[in-house]
């Protein structure tokens, strides 16, 4: 089964790109085709492999939504890669049936903000312009870059990196806040720091505080003083 496709410019070129950059587009058959919504996932997945829009029709014979295939990811032009499997995605398309549904009789009730712990999956330090990754560099007279890579870290407004010493004296040292970052998306805080610790463990306990709420990861600790 085909999946034919084109290469589309795309003004959604990612910070630093300055090269022409492009995108998958998929070509749909001309017509959708109707299905029950019972259907097994297997003939849903053999029709939109060839490109055909699938039309999920409920028990009451009403139209819900449309199943779209499609194809994520985006390139320099010049480059233009062959997608894979990994690049196929499904979208769908409500009705309009589907919607007047929905906000029919529909009422609201405000409910407490939820905030979202941070999550941290990466630590890199780069001193002297080397990387290395779950180490934190501390010496107080030269800095060094530091990404921490995660998710929901734009929370807040407020942010605090430290970090503690496991074992030894067990200090602690601020290594950024929210102000002088470089970079703080939701998933990722980018900073310069000049950390000093007083005879630093091996060890520390590398903490983001985002509005008071906080994640943890243990880190290396490694003396350049």
């Amino acid at each position: 089964m085909t999946l034919k496709y084109s290469i589309q410019p795309s003004n959604l070129a990612p910070d630093g790109q300055t090269a022409p950059y492009g995108h998958y587009q998929v070509h749909l058959q001309d017509e959708e085709t109707a299905i029950p919504v019972d259907s097994t996932y297997a003939s849903i997945a053999d029709l939109l492999k060839i490109g055909t829009p699938v039309l999920l029709v409920g028990s009451d014979n009403k139209p819900i939504g449309t199943l779209l295939p499609a194809l994520k990811g985006g390139f320099p032009l010049a480059e233009s890669p062959t997608p894979t499997a990994e690049n196929v995605s499904v979208g769908f398309r409500p009705s309009s049936t589907l919607y007047e549904a929905t906000r029919q009789s529909v009422s609201f009730e405000r409910v407490d903000t939820v905030m979202r712990n941070p999550v941290i999956t990466l630590v890199s330090d780069w001193y002297q312009n080397e990387r290395v990754d779950g180490i934190i560099s501390v010496n107080g007279g030269h800095s060094n870059y530091v990404e921490i890579k995660g998710s929901h870290f734009k929370v807040g407004e407020t942010l605090t990196v430290t970090l503690t010493e496991i074992g030894g004296s067990a200090t602690s040292v601020v290594l950024a806040n929210q102000y002088g970052l470089i970079k703080w998306t939701d998933h990722l805080i980018a900073f310069n720091t000049k950390a000093s610790l007083v005879t630093p463990a091996a060890t520390g306990t590398l903490t983001v505080e985002i509005e008071g709420k906080t994640a943890s990861v243990v880190v290396t600790i490694t003396d350049r003083t």
